[in-house]
């Protein structure tokens, strides 16, 4: 049994294994009970039948939802002999239901009959006057990490939502079994929702956690409940009839082990089926986001910070503080390895405690903004301030350019550190969880000082050698755009992250 491999449908697995177990192989079945027809299974019928030619007779064999079956069995096989199905004992049957499915077991009825005479096919008004063979539960235990998993997803403001064609018990104790809300008032089943309008359902899914006994035609009905409320739906389905749902869906969500059909009209493809790995994807997708908002602020700040320079030397009827070919050397050669490092930067954990953004909001927010215009003013008034003071002080002009191309560079390789966490101040990150972005520094920083010191350089960017002290100014012009941006980040973000979190 270690070294079966059995690949399909999962109920049908379950069937052919324990079969199997007990001699009775599929495939030496297949020879006796020779298949002249089936009744596929579909959400309208919930069962499916099958007619085959045994020992010179026709049978039909079905296979489906309890309560469908026993509706259609007129006799029920005890101990090989068939027996009249009584009020009494279809409520045993019930009964016996209600035990399985409060087990969170998957219940299934298996009836047959026998067709008098010959006939090349079956239909629906056969399946009737069956005889009823068994009630059978099937267990299809929660993943290890489901739970976690689901708390994960609830601290990150996304409600996770059960859709099965189970019953309801069995959907209920699965979900208890998972973290899921069980309370009678937050389970529907398809009845139900056949009693509802669209804007009862939409009203009422704000409270409501399982869906159970659904048809395929019901999940588009939720996922466009949830829609009418202004939510973001993400749909996993796997079978043609879930179709619908998933191009209705805001991300349609094919499982890997489903149809084609569902996997060419979904967003993305589950490989693994995982419910962890949807979370997951959340998570990375928050961090990503993060990235490019500290790719955008740093660029922008940067690149505000030359603007404002020029800006002022042209209003001041000055000389050019900085070259074309100079701001073109910070911006490619130094800013852009550690721009792009910024992207393997990890997700704070802090991203999975917050709320989904909305829809509409800019990826360029108001504190973004607030922070690049006091970033740009304080910086350039610094460093203007500077250009104006050396002007006066040093005759060699060429020398005075110098400096303010070496200031630009140096304050874009500084406070990069700073907007690498908007949550956290400086101090409290570890430096050294992005060695893309160390060695990206170092490499700024070794063309900085190339492109100060090394004669071809010098002859490219009209450079000269400057003092160290000089150098050690421009550091401190650094840092002072690092404090600026600290203060802002401690009035903005920190501040009202930690209130956030006491009124929590």
């Amino acid at each position: 049994e270690s070294k079966w491999k059995m690949i399909g449908d999962t109920t049908d697995l379950a069937f052919s294994h324990i079969g199997a177990k007990i001699n009775l192989h599929r495939d030496a079945l297949d020879e006796v009970f020779v298949r002249l027809d089936e009744l596929p299974f579909s959400s309208e019928r919930k069962y499916m039948a099958t007619m085959h030619h045994v020992d010179e007779q026709y049978v039909t064999y079905v296979k489906g939802a309890p309560e469908v079956i026993l509706k259609r069995c007129q006799n029920f096989e005890d101990d090989g002999k068939t027996k009249l199905l009584t009020k009494a004992k279809q409520q045993w049957f019930h009964s016996q239901i209600e035990k399985l499915t409060d087990k969170g077991l998957r219940v299934i009825a298996i009836a047959y009959k026998r067709l008098g005479e010959e006939r090349a096919n079956i239909s629906d008004k056969d399946i009737n006057d069956l005889n009823l063979v068994c009630i059978v539960g099937l267990s299809d235990p929660v993943r290890a990490g489901v739970n976690e998993t689901i708390r994960l997803a609830f601290q990150a403001g996304i409600k996770t939502v059960m859709i099965t064609g189970d019953h309801v018990k069995t959907a209920k104790t699965i979900a208890k079994q998972i973290g899921l809300s069980d309370i009678d008032g937050e389970v529907f089943d398809g009845q139900k929702l056949e009693s509802m309008t669209d804007e009862e359902l939409a009203s009422a899914v704000s409270h409501i956690s399982i869906f159970a006994r659904v048809d395929p035609i019901h999940k588009i009905r939720i996922v466009r409940a949830y829609q009418a409320n202004g939510e973001v739906v993400a749909m996993t389905g796997d079978g043609v009839n879930d179709a619908p749902a998933l191009k209705a869906a805001d991300i349609g969500i094919a499982l890997g082990s489903g149809t084609d059909v569902a996997k060419e009209i979904a967003d993305m493809v589950l490989l693994d089926d995982s419910y962890s790995t949807i979370v997951a994807a959340v998570e990375q997708g928050r961090g990503i986001y993060q990235n490019i908002k500290k790719v955008l602020l740093y660029l922008l700040a940067s690149s505000f910070a030359e603007v404002g320079l020029i800006a002022g030397c042209i209003i001041a009827r000055l000389p050019l503080a900085v070259l074309p070919a100079q701001i073109l050397w910070v911006n490619i050669i130094e800013d852009s390895f550690p721009n792009m490092a910024l992207a393997f930067d990890r997700g704070d954990k802090e991203n999975m405690n917050e709320k989904p953004r909305k829809k509409n909001e800019p990826i360029i927010d108001k504190q973004m903004k607030v922070m690049i215009a006091i970033v740009t003013v304080a910086s350039n008034l610094v460093l203007f301030g500077l250009y104006v003071y050396f002007l006066r002080t040093i005759e060699d002009f060429v020398y005075v350019r110098t400096l303010m191309f070496v200031g630009l560079g140096i304050a874009s390789l500084i406070y990069i550190y700073s907007v690498r966490s908007m949550r956290r101040m400086v101090w409290q990150t570890n430096p050294f969880n992005n060695m893309y972005l160390n060695l990206a520094l170092f490499a700024g920083w070794v063309m900085l000082i190339s492109a100060v010191h090394f004669h071809p350089f010098q002859i490219l960017l009209r450079t000269v050698d400057i003092s160290l002290a000089h150098w050690g100014l421009m550091f401190l012009f650094g840092l002072l755009n690092l404090v600026i941006i600290e203060i802002i980040k401690w009035s903005l973000l920190v501040s009202k992250s930690q209130e956030k979190s006491y009124n929590i």
